[in-house]
């Protein structure tokens, strides 16, 4: 729902391009940085494929348009996406979601905050998607496009005096997708419309 922000998926199926203002990279090579920057939580994740990462629990998501290089340094010419993901609090609280869909499909979004003491808090985040395939393999019967994710997320915070916080986080993700990409499979088809005489 931003203005002028796009996201193609890349040939490959391994990642996508980003695009801010008309401006990208249209390479997804691991060596390769996207002229739009991706940060989760300021740290730089500056490659295509991280943008299909279970981004659970967030805050909130930045975009910034045109070229950012005095804050957040080379590879940002296009733009920044910053990522924010929500910190522990002192309260004990949390939330679940839930969705089911068709073709078995069941997704679950949950977190917990967990105050230790007066100056430390915790936060667990868990986000997992499964759906089965809804393209049949007619010779062996199988389906072929199904999905399995799993996402999880440890925070801690701990106050030290009035002005300083330790945060640290540990990240991990898992995932066997299978759905077909879009992208590649429009590639291949040629519309071509035919000439008119004037």
């Amino acid at each position: 729902m931003v203005p002028n922000f796009r996201i193609n998926a890349g040939g490959s199926g391994n990642g996508s391009n980003i695009y801010l203002r008309g401006i990208g990279s249209s390479s997804i090579s691991a060596a390769f940085d996207q002229s739009v920057a991706i940060n989760i939580d300021g740290v730089v994740v500056n490659r295509g494929r991280f943008i299909h990462n279970a981004y659970l629990d967030m805050a909130q998501i930045e975009v910034l348009k045109g070229p950012q290089g005095t804050l957040y340094g080379r590879n940002a010419v296009g733009g920044v996406i910053n990522f924010i993901t929500s910190r522990p609090t002192g309260e004990f609280e949390g939330y679940a979601k839930a969705r089911l869909g068709n073709y078995n499909s069941r997704k679950l979004d949950a977190a917990i905050n967990l105050p230790l003491s007066p100056v430390t808090n915790a936060r667990i985040a868990v986000s997992a998607v499964n759906r089965d395939g809804w393209v049949d393999n007619l010779l062996t019967g199988n389906n072929i496009d199904d999905r399995d994710q799993l996402a999880f997320r440890f925070s801690l915070d701990r106050e030290i005096g009035d002005t300083a916080r330790i945060q640290l986080t540990y990240e991990a993700q898992s995932g066997d997708d299978k759905r077909f990409n879009i992208g590649q499979i429009l590639s291949l088809i040629h519309i071509s419309e035919p000439t008119r005489p004037y």
